[in-house]
This record gives structure tokens, sequence and C-alpha cells, in this order.
């Protein structure tokens, strides 16, 4: 769902999700996001260069750290480029130091760099600068490994980030070449899951744009209403410029980067109604509460990094009134006035389930 700001009537508004998968760019819904299949398969063949932009990816995503540990162990050349020397970093064949938010300003400097190399023939002496030789590294590989993990950056910054990054994937050949990937890890459980069904201010299900008149008009017959065709708020520009939120199973001081940010924009809301199963610092500001199912009290599915989409089941009742939060939202949506739709991912009608299947849903799907 997405609306308008303040003023223009009822309005919902859903999060942004920092360094999406859609800001990749075509090679960034094209490939897998599995860290085994990407960095270690049997029988690839020539040089593999594993770029990696991190914060520290063996304390955020050990198994990909492990991944990559064991693509170097097989001859790959790793690159690390960050703020932080992390255990990856000591381990790289070469760590491009960057000052944090300038992580964009980096990878244009090398997306530079390969350009730079076009033209040249032949095998070129390894130059003693960094970023010219790290180029010559990316732009010499048989195969190449750009991994985009969590940064602790700004969302503006992560997207710009994932756009350089992906340009620089480009740019060196590796766009649709056989073994050559971007690998993009969420910072938050299921995050790919949430891109694959629209919960992006810029995207609908299936990472269709909100200009898509087929999905739009297939989405009308589902939820009842067309989805809006201008692009909605993200979550910096909902705690900004609207004046009432609802705000489910999130809390925006301690999930952002600018949390202190958040911190203050919540408490100059004039509405904030909160669905959670803990009391979080946002539900302490809340002015209504409404309690939910947490995770393990709830049906429905989890989508993994490598695209799988699983079905979870409730492992105990919730406690009291508690319901799951899709059907507590849905009930509020209806005093308002709003058409919610109550169908099942799994046994949707055919247009749906159409639609879900765009490039972040795995065709095996579930696993009863």
């Amino acid at each position: 769902m997405s609306g308008q700001p303040p003023g223009d009537g009822p309005s919902f508004f859903v999060q942004s999700l920092p360094g999406s998968f859609s800001d990749l760019g075509p090679l960034g819904r094209e490939v897998s996001l599995d860290p085994g299949a990407v960095l270690w398969k049997e029988g690839d063949p020539g040089d593999h260069v594993i770029l990696l932009l991190e914060g520290d990816l063996a304390r955020t995503h050990p198994r990909a750290a492990l991944a990559v540990l064991r693509a170097v162990r097989r001859g790959g050349r790793l690159l690390t480029l960050g703020a932080v020397r992390t255990q990856l970093a000591r381990l790289a064949a070469l760590h491009l130091p960057v000052v944090p938010g300038r992580e964009a300003e980096a990878l244009a400097g090398l997306v530079a760099a390969v350009r730079a190399l076009e033209g040249t023939k032949g095998s070129s002496p390894e130059p003693a600068d960094p970023l010219r030789r790290a180029a010559l590294w990316l732009a010499q590989a048989t195969r190449a490994s750009a991994i985009l993990a969590p940064m602790g950056a700004e969302p503006l910054d992560a997207r710009q980030a994932a756009r350089e990054l992906a340009t620089l994937v480009a740019v060196a050949g590796h766009l649709g070449r056989t073994g050559s990937a971007i690998l993009a890890l969420a910072a938050r459980g299921n995050l790919r899951g949430s891109c694959a069904v629209g919960v992006l201010p810029d995207r609908l299900p299936g990472s269709r744009g909100p200009d898509d008149r087929e999905a739009s008009q297939r989405l009308g017959e589902i939820w009842g209403r067309e989805p809006h065709a201008a692009d909605g708020l993200d979550v910096a520009a909902m705690l900004e410029r609207v004046s009432a939120l609802i705000v489910v199973a999130d809390d925006p001081p301690t999930a952002l980067p600018a949390g202190a940010a958040a911190r203050s924009a919540l408490g100059r809301a004039h509405r904030l109604i909160v669905l959670d199963a803990f009391r979080t610092e946002t539900a302490q500001q809340a002015h209504v509460v409404l309690p939910i199912a947490a995770f393990v009290e709830t049906d429905g599915s989890v989508t993994s990094a490598e695209g799988r989409v699983l079905r979870v089941r409730a492992a105990i009742a919730p406690p009291g009134e508690a319901r799951p939060g899709w059907r507590v939202l849905t009930d509020l949506l209806a005093r308002l006035g709003c058409h919610a739709y109550q169908g099942n991912l799994f046994g949707a009608p055919g247009a749906a389930a159409d639609l879900f299947r765009g490039p972040d849903f795995d065709s095996r799907q579930g696993r009863e």
C-alpha cells in the first residue's frame, strides 16, 4: 500500500527496506542469492575474484563468511572494502579502507578505474596503486562475486552503494557472465520475502513497478482496489511527514541507523498506533497498543536468502487476546473503510500466485 502526504485523506505507508534487491538493477534480480551456490560451485573455471562490501560479515552473516573462506581456500582472490579492518579484511588479498558513508564514492572510483583500462590489450603489470590494482583484478577475472553486506549506512547511502556495485560488475564485464554474481545479504530476517510481496514504497508484489498496468489491474482484482500508480513514502519520509502512524512489529528507534531522529519523530506524531507482541521503545511512546501474536505463535511463511519460501506453523497459541498481526491490521483497516486482501500466499488464486512468482519467488516454494 502507498499513499499521499497528510492532508489528502486517509493514507497508509509501508516501510522502505534499505539496500533492497531492486536497487541492484537487472543483475541483482537475475542471480541466485545463495552464498554457497554463488561462491563455491564445483568445477568453476578460471580466476575468481570476490569483492566484499561489508560492515562485519563474520558477525552478521557467518554462513556467508564461511562460504567466502571456502572460496578463498579454493584459490579465490578476496577484495574487501569497508571502514573497519574486520576478520575477513585481514585475510583479504587487498583491503580498500573507506570513510563511513562514502562507500558509494569509493565504488564509483573503482568503476572509473575499470573504465580507464578499456582499450588496453594483453596482460598489464600490476600497478602499485591499490584502487587501480583492484580494478585490474576485477577486469581480468574469469568470474567475480560481488557481495553487498549490511554496512550500518543510511538508507540513501546504502541504495547508492548498491547501484554503484551493480554498475561496477557490469563495467568489469561480468554482467550475465556464467559464474559471476551479486550476493545481496539482508540486514533483517525475511527481508527478501518482504521485497517479493511488495513491502517497498516503489514496488508492487513480484518486484513490479507501480506503473505496471497489468500488475496493477491483477492486484485490483485481488485487493478490490488498484494500488496507487505513484511511489509511496519510505520510512524516513513517513516519520517526517505523516501525522498518524501504524507500526506493526517494528521498532524504528532501534532498527534504523538514524535511531535518534526516528525517536524524535515518533514523539511528534499526533496519533501513534502500535501492533506488537513486545513492549518496545516505540510501543512505550504509542497512544494505542494492540497485542499481536509473536513469531512462534503465528502461521505464515518466510523466504530464505536463497529465495525458497517456507511455511512456518505456530508452535504455541498466543496469550490472552493476542491474534496474528495480519488479522489485527485487517480488522483495523476495515474499520477505516479500507479493503485488505486476506488470502493465503500458498493457496492464492492463480493470478495472485503468478504475480508473487516474480524474480524473488523461488519455484521451490512450499514445505509442509
